[in-house]
């Protein structure tokens, strides 16, 4: 059997799983075209055995790197948010921003792929207890996948006014980190304005996987982004335009 998120299956009334090396080479490879996850043996069951369907999400952890781009009169946000699934499997992920995104792309980091995503109205009750302010979207990866895999959302928005930047948190996940980075050219570089972010020193030159390498880094922040998901917490960076006439 074969499940795919939201849904799981669990054995019940003794049906027991066959572990796989147990099984004839030629009946095996069949399996493994089929993508079976469990087999179970169905030849010696009782009349009460069976599977039980039950609706649960997949377990994952989480690496969120964000890059924010400063250019004249606008923000571009580049993020890469690198999944690790814990349990049998994730095929969908709900998305936080804790602010609006704009005109944002998603797609799947390896082949390039766009990803299909709906933005999750208000009245959902998947939004929870999440801080009504932000955003919050439903993404299906491009296939179902025990194996870490990697998505990007990229971004623009206007700048003329101090501005707070989208941090992306993942509502379902287990484990979850973050980390910012802030480029620019020097005439275009804002004034900062973090709230519980924590500077880190900045890469050497030669050692960015950026999507965006158009600039050179002139901040790097950690976060937490659990603490992006409680309305309790303000954990923000804010921009604040530099002034054409200003001089460091």
């Amino acid at each position: 059997f074969q499940s795919a998120e939201p849904y799981v299956f669990r054995p019940i009334e003794g049906l027991a799983e066959i572990d796989r090396d147990s099984i004839h080479p030629s009946d095996r490879a069949l399996l493994e075209l089929s993508g079976a996850e469990k087999v179970f043996d169905l030849s010696n069951v009782g009349e009460t055995a069976g599977l039980e369907i039950i609706r649960e999400r997949g377990r994952y952890s989480a690496d969120i790197r964000e890059e924010v781009t400063c250019s004249p009169g606008q923000i571009s946000t580049s993020c890469r948010i690198a999944i690790r699934p814990t349990t049998t499997g994730v095929n969908q992920i709900l998305v936080f921003a804790t602010t609006p995104l704009g005109e944002a792309t998603w797609t799947d980091t390896e082949s390039g792929e766009p990803l299909t995503v709906e933005r999750v109205d208000s009245s959902d009750p998947r939004w929870g207890e999440l801080p009504r302010n932000g955003e919050l979207w439903s993404v299906r990866l491009s296939h179902f996948t025990a194996s870490p895999v990697e998505i990007a959302v990229v971004s623009a928005t206007s700048w003329k006014r101090k501005s707070e930047v989208p941090l992306i948190a993942l509502p379902d996940a287990q484990n979850q980190r973050g980390w910012l980075s802030l480029r620019g050219a020097s005439e275009d570089m804002p004034f900062p304005e973090p709230k519980e972010l924590h500077a880190c020193l900045l890469p050497s030159p030669d050692g960015s996987t950026s999507l965006d390498d158009s600039y050179p880094i002139r901040a790097v922040y950690q976060f937490e982004p659990q603490r992006c998901l409680q309305e309790s917490d303000v954990v923000a960076l804010s921009l604040q335009p530099k002034r054409r006439d200003a001089r460091f």
